[in-house]
């Protein structure tokens, strides 16, 4: 994110979009990983809830900042280009938050503040969810990831999110040229189309995970009625 803003033609640019989206698409997974060692099944929805509309919350405060800096562009033409301002402080505030997720983030075992006895603590209250543990470091069981290939249900999370993020990849890096069609400006598109946008996600996660914790037999149909929205 940070190199987009040295970026002096279209290839440099799209090798470095390529190379953010593959290193950006481990969050979700590695999310979901510590949940399961953290958290019983029961805990489970309500703490993705939380994290997944984190990821829109942290987009209103990243917008409002953006559309500071682009404000700031407008009045000083011959200062640096908003997009470039835009990535470096993108690019800043993520090298500044990974380093507070290495150093307070992670599994029971990986963690630095919790004690000898406490890490027991917290992998024992998940044992009986057997959605994972990592009380102690293991090797990669080949047979489970046979096993793994052979369940449908691989298949069809894989495909459910290449169906989901194709479009949504469009919309998100795309999106605001639709408004832009319609007699908005740049800037006008962050606080009347993006921001507003986030926060219907927010509200959407909030309601979604909240029957889903009172009704269980809906989240087949929560998810289809979010995907089709």
């Amino acid at each position: 994110m940070l190199c987009i803003a040295f970026a002096t033609n279209f290839a440099g640019l799209a090798v470095l979009r390529f190379l953010e989206g593959v290193t950006e698409c481990t969050t979700y997974p590695a999310l979901l990983l510590i949940t399961a060692t953290w958290y019983t099944k029961e805990e489970h929805a309500m703490r993705s809830v939380i994290w997944g509309s984190a990821n829109a919350g942290m987009d209103v405060l990243t917008s409002l900042v953006n559309y500071a800096i682009g404000r700031h562009a407008e009045t000083h033409p011959n200062g640096m280009a908003p997009w470039k301002g835009i990535s470096f402080f993108l690019g800043a505030l993520t090298i500044v938050l990974s380093g507070i997720t290495y150093l307070l983030l992670g599994t029971p075992r990986e963690v630095r503040w919790l004690s000898v006895e406490e890490k027991r603590m917290a992998a024992a209250r998940v044992v009986a969810s057997q959605t994972g543990s990592d009380a102690q470091k293991r090797t990669l069981d080949w047979k489970q990831v046979v096993i793994t290939f052979r369940d449908p249900q691989t298949y069809f999370f894989f495909f459910l999110v290449i169906v989901n993020s194709i479009p949504n990849g469009g919309t998100t890096a795309f999106g605001n040229l639709v408004y832009v069609s319609f007699g908005f400006t740049a800037l006008e598109t962050i606080v009347k189309g993006k921001i507003p946008q986030q926060m219907l996600s927010i509200a959407w996660f909030l309601i979604a995970g909240y029957l889903t914790l009172k009704k269980p037999n809906l989240r087949c149909a929560l998810l289809l009625s979010s995907l089709a929205s």
